[in-house]
């Protein structure tokens, strides 16, 4: 049996055209045509036999081994439709399965292949191709089950149990000749009931009494103690009538029954029943206030899907479809809902190991996160369903028509114990684990286990073997931490995820600005401007003019230096708030001017907008004797010093986030008789959308080779990607307009992509980088064709720019 005669059960004859057939084949045909096909294989495969070039009885035989769950045979028919060049898009797909479910994978996925080739929006080929490459990770949880069949399986089909009193309503198969001796057509199984069972199989289970079982089929049910009521499935039949749709076929409805003793009576119909389409498969939730049920009602992402009504005052409101988050183009059935927070179903849709499987989605909110397949045991290469969580959420049960049962369909129950995986939490520096501190283990959106870190500095957390999950850590006094994690495979008991978190630092360097010394032995005062009533700290300096404080992230901070005969100096600065962020790094000058001496004072800027740059980098370079310092910008972009009568410096600035250029650095005078020398550089902030013209790349007339001149300034755009690791650019190469449009775009997409790989052959990640000639298509003035112009203005044209793409 297969969960597909669930979904449309039981018809009447349809009228049958005559045609030039045989009368087994004619009688094959009926058969056929009322879905009664375990009997039509038998003799379409009669026919065959004398006839093994009729492709129209190939073409049942393949549709009716598709319908029974027959792999062998759905194999074998479809590659004889392969032969004869009649198969349809979905062929590709049933075959696919049945080739894995028949273990042959690797054939499998060349027909998974090809249906994602053919089916345009259905995703089913795509998802089982992937589901077949990853097919050992479905085994990744195993040895954390263990599973075996229910003791109240007979040789007949056994499935879907439903929570009732202390025990379970079954649907099964089993009533025998005393009952119902007559068997279903679809696929030679006899015709289901409704049965009560206790949960360890004895006394053996008995038929529901009442009303609730007809001679058709019924379930699966579902109970609801607040409403005092059970609602189960069975074929349109209700008050001695059957309801047929327009093709005369008799669907699948929803009842509710109300218990009376041991008997189930005032049957009553589901509102949204129609005789057009199928519902069944009902399932309580909400203390009764919710039915999640099955149904091919039009409006749906395909066969079968999974949809919700809420109780009103007297009725049901109007069906709601659960959406792509759950339903696919495939078929959606046997919905449970687990403590109103997790919602099981069977899907043949969504990939996994093959036929149905089990799969599990977290309710969030009034949406629900992405299907996840637990995989094996729960589920297998053959059909799994009907998936039930009992309350401690570690055992259930689960239904399966796989080998080794006692009958087609039979009922599972597992026990899952995992084994947790142990968390530790310390200081980056000091090593030193903390405790309380959050840690939160998430794979993309679904939350998978949170705790808090002991005193040892560690928690123990269920996590899933092989996958790969974002750990987010909070701790007072430290930014909040994210770090991607694996989990062993398979976790061991010893099995741990070790993490260092960062409290921001800071670092205060005092120094004579005149004298360009450190200054040891000033007192450094640092105050939180976010804690009022906490004290002022106080600190030192060491031999190298140091102090080191840790921060609470966030944090305004106030930092001031003094020492006798000094002036004060102070800055005001924010904590670092994320993990990625450097300490802060605080440059406190101050000092008396010599008499004797030239004050220098260069201030850095950003180009575009003029803002000063603090703790930009500043070298000055003595000319004449080669000596030079190094220093770094206030929070003012300032740096000043004293320097000697007829001196000649180079002075130039650079910064980690931005680019130098020629404004970024001069030559300066130091004349005797000068009081005061005053110099402005300007740094070009990198940001993603901005273009930068690099100055020095030229080339050979008519070449396209980096000459050592050009390979100095491509050498420093190197720097600055490795500084900035996050930085994407493009690298373009401009010409003038002299020349013909197609030799000069020629030129400059050679030029642009021999800069390019340059830069790579330097270690720059492809990626990074992308050159890209763009000719005399952007003249930056007038020159274009035909108009007369000055070699200084052609040259403007000639240029080479990076254009930053990203700086993430």
């Amino acid at each position: 049996m297969t969960p597909k005669r669930l979904l449309l059960i039981f018809i009447c004859l349809l009228p049958l055209v005559s045609l030039a057939q045989t009368p087994v084949e004619r009688r094959a045909d009926r058969l056929f045509m009322n879905y009664a096909y375990a009997d039509a294989i038998e003799l379409y495969e009669y026919v065959l036999k004398k006839n093994p070039a009729n492709t129209s009885v190939i073409r049942n035989l393949a549709d009716a081994s598709v319908k029974t769950g027959d792999y062998k045979r759905t194999e074998k028919y479809l590659k004889e439709l392969i032969k004869a060049g009649q198969m349809k898009n979905e062929d590709y797909l049933h075959l696919a399965l049945a080739l894995q479910k028949n273990n042959k994978r690797d054939s499998a996925l060349v027909f998974f292949n090809r249906y994602d080739e053919l089916a345009g929006n259905d995703k089913r080929g795509e998802r089982f191709r992937e589901s077949a490459k990853s097919y050992k990770s479905f085994f990744d949880e195993s040895d954390s089950y263990t599973f075996s069949g229910a003791p109240f399986n007979t040789e007949a089909s056994d499935f879907s149990l439903c929570p009732y009193n202390q025990g379970f309503i079954m649907v099964s198969a089993s009533g025998g000749k005393k009952y119902n001796p007559s068997r279903y057509p679809w696929d030679g199984q006899r015709w289901l009931d409704l049965w009560s069972v206790s949960k360890a199989g004895d006394p053996p289970a008995k038929k529901l009494g009442g009303d609730i079982n007809s001679k058709y089929n019924e379930g699966p049910a579902s109970w609801s103690p607040e409403r005092n009521q059970l609602a189960f499935t069975r074929n349109s039949f209700y008050e001695g009538e059957v309801k047929r749709s327009a093709d005369h076929v008799n669907k699948l409805a929803i009842f509710f029954a109300k218990p009376d003793g041991s008997k189930f009576t005032r049957i009553k119909p589901f509102v949204h029943n129609n005789p057009e389409y199928s519902n069944g498969h009902p399932a309580f939730a909400d203390g009764g206030q919710k039915l999640y049920f099955a149904s091919d009602r039009p409006g749906g992402f395909g066969g079968t899907d999974i949809w919700v009504c809420t109780r009103t005052d007297s009725s049901w409101s109007e069906p709601l479809n659960l959406g792509p988050a759950i339903n696919t183009a495939g078929d959606e059935m046997f919905p449970f809902v687990y403590a109103d927070s997790l919602l099981l179903f069977a899907s043949d849709g969504w990939g996994g190991m093959g036929g149905m499987d089990v799969f599990s989605a977290e309710f969030s909110g009034d949406s629900l996160l992405p299907a996840f397949n637990p995989g094996s045991p729960l589920n297998s290469a053959f059909d799994d369903f009907a998936w039930l969580m009992l309350e401690n959420g570690r055992t259930g049960y689960v239904s399966s028509n796989r080998p080794g049962g006692k009958g087609s369909d039979d009922i599972y129950i597992y026990t899952y114990s995992p084994v947790s995986t142990s968390i530790l939490v310390s200081d980056h520096k000091t090593g030193k684990p903390l405790a309380n501190a959050e840690v939160i283990i998430r794979s993309g959106e679904r939350t998978i286990a949170n705790g808090n870190t002991d005193a040892n500095g560690k928690c123990r957390l269920l996590l899933r073997p092989c996958n790969d999950y974002e750990v987010e850590i909070k701790a007072a006094n430290y930014p909040e931490h994210h770090f991607p994690a694996k989990s062993d495979c398979p976790v061991k008991p010893e099995s741990e995820l070790s993490f260092r978190i960062r409290q921001p630092g800071l670092k205060v360097t005092c120094f004579d600005k005149y004298l360009n010394t450190l200054i040891q032995g000033a007192t450094v005062i640092l105050t939180d401007k976010d804690e009022p009533n906490s004290k002022p700290r106080e600190f030192t300096t060491n031999a190298t003019g140091e102090i080191t404080a840790l921060l609470n992230p966030c944090h305004h901070y106030e930092v001031l230096a003094r020492k006798d005969g000094l002036p004060e100096v102070s800055s005001v600065f924010t904590a670092p708030c994320k993990q990625a962020e450097p300490d802060r790094e605080i440059r406190l000058g101050t000092g008396v001017p010599p008499r004797r001496g030239v004050q220098v004072s260069i201030v850095v800027k950003e180009e575009q907008n003029g803002d000063p740059i603090n703790n930009a980098r500043i070298r000055i370079l003595d000319l004449k004797t080669g000596e030079f310092i190094d220093a770094m910008t206030d929070q003012t972009g300032t740096y000043q010093t004293v320097m000697n009568e007829n001196s000649e410096i180079l002075v130039s600035a650079s910064a980690i986030g931005y680019f130098s250029t020629s404004k970024s650095k001069t030559e300066l005078q130091i004349r005797k008789g000068s009081r005061k020398v005053e110099a402005e550089l300007k740094l070009l902030q990198l940001r993603e959308g901005g273009i930068i013209a690099l100055e020095g790349i030229y080339y050979d007339l008519d070449k396209a080779d980096v000459r050592p001149d050009a390979a100095k300034v491509l050498d420093y755009v190197v720097s600055v990607m490795q500084e900035n690791p996050g930085m994407k650019i493009e690298l373009g190469s401009h010409t003038d307009s002299q020349g013909s449009d197609s030799y000069n775009m020629d030129l400059s997409v050679k030029r642009a992509a021999s800069a390019a790989g340059y830069i790579v052959s330097k270690g720059i990640d492809q990626s990074r980088i992308s050159g890209k000639g763009y000719g005399e298509t952007r003249l930056k003035n007038k020159c274009s064709n035909g108009v007369k112009c000055t070699d200084a203005e052609h040259q403007e044209n000639r240029r080479t720019e990076i254009r930053i793409l990203d700086m993430d």
